[in-house]
């Protein structure tokens, strides 16, 4: 290997940024092309445990590097209805997850907290996610704000009949839309800023699993009020439709993929629309 440096001026410390191309592998004197590299241990750290995934006849061992897994909850994005359901699944993947790795329990509001610091010990993880769904209460920031919104206005029917047209008139509400996309944005723009502080204040992890517990939201929350404003004045919807393309979230959500895969975490978000967790 020619890293471009001397070698023993690493003396053991790990290097992060290394990319394929900055290596040369020789395989009987020919260079070959290196697709990927995986981080491996450091000398300082630990050696992993070894274990197995799955039960029975199923079970397999995993390999010789364990990972660091890390269920996140979301309370911003998953609210009284869903998150109990969440935690009920974690709770059922118990052993699954300790066996790839010692678990450890965050919540991520108001301030990204440790809560619990199960290890490699199922039960531990079942008994906390058992008692945040217990604790679960109230609805989502994003919610309450849709549901402000639609106060006023019975999809189909047009607005309620407590209100008249000059106390609520169509542009007033197409006004109230657009605020209520910037709004969500924001609520939404600062779950993902919290994820991403709390990753970069971690050490960087050969091997993290992050397992995302979240209601889900809509990548760009002008989903929700075009079709609403649309039954009023599709003109008014209109005006929507041409910002459409600047209150999109995408821009937010690559950024924290690409802080997650810098600092070694794989990120799998678990949400109300599965049946099941879903192993990447």
């Amino acid at each position: 290997l020619d890293l471009g440096v001397e070698l023993d001026q690493l003396k053991g410390r790990a290097v992060l940024d290394l990319r394929p191309e900055e290596l040369q592998v020789l395989e009987d004197g020919e260079p070959v092309r290196l697709l990927a590299l995986e981080p491996g241990l450091g000398p300082a750290e630990s050696p992993p445990v070894a274990g197995t995934i799955g039960t029975g006849a199923e079970r397999v061992p995993v390999g010789s590097h364990s990972w660091r897994v890390v269920v996140y909850v979301s309370t911003e994005l998953a609210g009284r209805f869903v998150l109990p359901t969440l935690c009920r699944r974690a709770a059922d993947e118990a052993t699954r997850l300790t066996d790839l790795g010692p678990v450890e329990i965050v919540l991520a509001d108001p301030t990204p907290t440790l809560v619990t610091e199960a290890g490699r010990q199922p039960e531990a993880v079942r008994q906390s996610m058992e008692l945040l769904a217990s604790d679960s209460s109230g609805v989502t920031t994003v919610e309450q704000i849709r549901n402000a919104f639609v106060r006023e206005f019975k999809p189909g029917a047009g607005f309620d009949q407590r209100y008249t047209i000059t106390q609520s008139s169509p542009a007033t509400y197409a006004a109230r839309a657009r605020a209520s996309v910037h709004r969500e944005r924001t609520v939404i723009r600062g779950e993902l800023d919290r994820m991403v502080a709390w990753m970069q204040s971690q050490p960087p992890t050969a091997r993290g699993l992050l397992v995302w517990m979240t209601g889900g939201f809509d990548l760009n929350p002008a989903d929700f009020y075009i079709p609403l404003v649309e039954q009023i004045d599709s003109g008014l919807a209109q005006t929507l439709r041409m910002d459409y393309p600047t209150l999109s979230l995408k821009d937010d959500v690559r950024q924290m993929v690409e802080v997650a895969l810098a600092m070694g975490w794989t990120v799998l978000p678990v949400n109300s629309s599965r049946a099941t967790f879903m192993y990447g």
